[in-house]
């Protein structure tokens, strides 16, 4: 998915992996979000990561794409600060047992403030309604 401001062109890029599947010990999840973070740590230096599973609730070897749909049980993200002030991050996702996707996105430095700049207007315009 591409995010384009009409004002500063694209500021958001969001690329979802194919469902991964059949994998019951995320072993293959694992390794291509392995693989993306080894990448970008070329590219951008180390991330802040937060690798962790069965906190709560899914604790098995075969439960690691449960744990990570559950939420505070599992986490698998890494983060990049980028220099010229943007950011990168990729995650894994739980979407039952054996099944997950990853997820890669990449913000511009502007990408915030535009966000901002559309809920102003919508609250502006919410108000204006009333």
């Amino acid at each position: 998915v591409l995010y384009i401001d009409d004002a500063k062109g694209l500021q958001r890029v969001k690329m979802v992996s194919e469902n991964i599947s059949s994998d019951i010990t995320g072993s293959q999840g694992k390794a291509l979000y392995e693989k993306v973070k080894n990448n970008l740590t070329k590219k951008y230096n180390n991330p802040k990561a937060y690798e962790f599973v069965g906190e709560k609730l899914y604790t098995e070897y075969d439960e690691f794409y449960q744990c990570l749909k559950y939420e505070g049980c599992g986490y698998w993200y890494s983060s990049w600060n980028l220099k010229n002030g943007g950011d990168a991050t990729v995650e894994l996702q739980g979407l039952g047992r054996g099944q997950g996707y990853l997820i890669l996105v990449y913000e511009s430095k502007e990408w915030k403030d535009i966000i901002k700049s559309i809920k102003q207007r919508a609250n502006t315009s919410d108000d204006d309604a009333l």
